[in-house]
């Protein structure tokens, strides 16, 4: 089977730094692979390559097996890649429905008929048919997230990208993210998911595979079990106290 994204030799350079270096992944249809490093290692910076917010240097990215590099992030969205922001944007002025709408509206859609009954599954699907009409402004962390995310799956996605969806969290807020992703797995068999997360449980409980950046190369990838038990991934990014807390 193909992969359903593949980058190859994916390189971007500002001036005079490298924040990409001939990264190669695969994520294959279906699957749900993490992305995983210490902060400035690149994992946005793919993100961002990979949605058409930033043009590579060299390299390139391939969805279906088509080149979409220099494709623009509306264009991007529409063959069927959405995605969250680390910083959270929701279009804070407007609804939570409101929000939901812009993804259903233009995102990939094979039938524009019965988008208000999209909407409305998507608000019951998060637990936010109560919200709909508040303004995302006015919503705490965890549920503008949560409204990123039905923005996102309006699009009607063949690949999630989600950056970091557990940043601010409580641990009861986490498992209850988790919770959701799994629902939506099982529910949406036939998406693909691509997760940025530093929550190494997350990671583990989710993830079939994970990628490891550090300084804009893949450093190692596996499993989660070999991935997290690798001794340079331990080096440069868990340290010794994740690998004692492990045994």
């Amino acid at each position: 089977m193909d992969p359903l994204l593949e980058t190859r030799e994916l390189t971007k350079q500002f001036g005079g730094v490298l924040a990409v270096k001939n990264v190669a992944i695969k994520v294959e249809p279906n699957e749900i692979l993490g992305l995983i490093g210490p902060n400035g290692a690149g994992k946005t910076t793919v993100f961002n390559l990979i949605t058409g917010l930033e043009r590579p240097t060299s390299g390139d990215v391939l969805f279906e097996g088509k080149s979409i590099r220099g494709l623009k992030p509306h264009s991007i969205c529409k063959l069927g890649i959405s995605r969250t922001y680390q910083s959270v944007r929701p279009f804070l002025n407007h609804t939570v429905r409101e929000n939901i709408a812009v993804g259903v509206s233009y995102g990939r859609s094979i039938d524009h008929n019965n988008e208000e009954e999209k909407i409305d599954k998507i608000l019951d699907f998060l637990n936010l048919t109560s919200k709909q009409s508040l303004l995302a402004k006015n919503l705490p962390i965890e549920q503008r997230k949560l409204v990123e995310v039905g923005r996102a799956l309006g699009g009607n996605p063949k690949l999630l990208l989600l950056d970091e969806p557990m940043a601010g969290l409580n641990p009861k807020e986490m498992s209850d993210f988790v919770e959701l992703m799994n629902t939506l797995r099982q529910t949406n068999k036939d998406m693909t998911i691509l997760i940025v997360e530093h929550v190494m449980k997350v990671i583990s409980s989710v993830c079939s595979r994970v990628i490891v950046l550090h300084s804009g190369e893949v450093l190692s990838s596996g499993t989660p079990q070999e991935v997290l038990s690798d001794k340079k991934v331990i080096e440069v990014y868990l340290g010794e106290s994740y690998s004692k807390s492990e045994n």
